[in-house]
């Protein structure tokens, strides 16, 4: 059965809105939808993030559709990709693509954009009086609207840590220093989740989060909540589901749905 280690135990940013959180933090960047933080314990579907990394020498792959409704209009990164690798028992690397798909045809894209590249390294383990912390950096390349070559990169540093409660996980993300935007500037990224277990199958949880303006970019500030829901189908598959709204008014349904899938014994 999947689960990620912690000893037991993804935001995304691009044209202006907000979707939810993916997966270790390249889901986050790798869907082109503006977004936020971006991590089962914990993690995907949520944006926050946890310091829990993939099981040791096992490859998974994340796959799922990541949307936002707003006035009518759907705008969603569909196929999301992301191949993550548990290097060691603390530190995983994920690599990430998505795809992009609009109601409004004046947007649509057909290709896959904004390839992310990220590591997260678990430096603390969770003590009795003390929280499990981690550091994870991701580089994305931002192509959506310029295509290889032309677009610019995106360095983002995030500082995450956990502390059982009760039968669940209580943690919290944050960027440490910002993201740094090539010709854009940086903004913040933040958020707070407790997920918990139904059963030896199911998990529910629900998150908090918020970023800070980048007007050079277009991107506002955000608050948002959403609830979630895991459940571990079989040893290879885990079903991710998590449905939320902007406080802000940037987003009248925010979606996540997609699936967890070990590809080695």
């Amino acid at each position: 059965m999947f689960q990620k280690t912690l000893t037991r135990g993804f935001f995304c940013r691009q044209t202006g809105r907000w979707l939810l959180r993916a997966w270790s933090p390249v889901f986050a960047l790798a869907g082109p939808i503006a977004c936020i933080v971006s991590s089962a314990s914990a993690g995907p579907p949520y944006l926050v993030d946890d310091p829990g990394t993939l099981d040791h020498r096992r490859l998974f792959l994340y796959v799922a559709e990541i949307g936002s409704l707003l006035e009518g209009t759907y705008t969603h990164t569909a196929p999301n990709l992301v191949l993550g690798y548990g290097i060691r028992p603390d530190l995983e690397v994920t690599f990430g693509l998505s795809g992009y798909a609009s109601n409004t045809p004046a947007i649509a894209l057909d290709r896959m954009n904004n390839p992310a590249l990220a590591l997260k390294w678990r430096f603390r383990e969770e003590g009795r009086r003390t929280p499990a912390l981690a550091f994870a950096y991701q580089v994305t390349l931002v192509t959506l609207d310029q295509g290889f070559g032309r677009g610019h990169s995106v360095h983002t540093l995030y500082l995450t840590g956990s502390k059982s409660l009760g039968k669940g996980l209580l943690y919290a993300t944050g960027t440490l220093g910002g993201n740094v935007v090539s010709k854009s500037g940086a903004n913040w990224l933040y958020g707070v989740a407790y997920d918990n277990p139904l059963g030896s199958r199911w998990r529910i949880g629900a998150q908090w989060y918020g970023n800070s303006a980048l007007n050079s970019n277009g991107i506002p500030e955000e608050h948002a909540w959403g609830v979630g829901v895991t459940c571990v189908l079989n040893d290879y598959w885990t079903l991710l589901l998590q449905a939320g709204r902007s406080m802000k008014g940037n987003g009248d349904l925010l979606t996540f749905a997609g699936f967890l899938i070990r590809l080695t014994p």
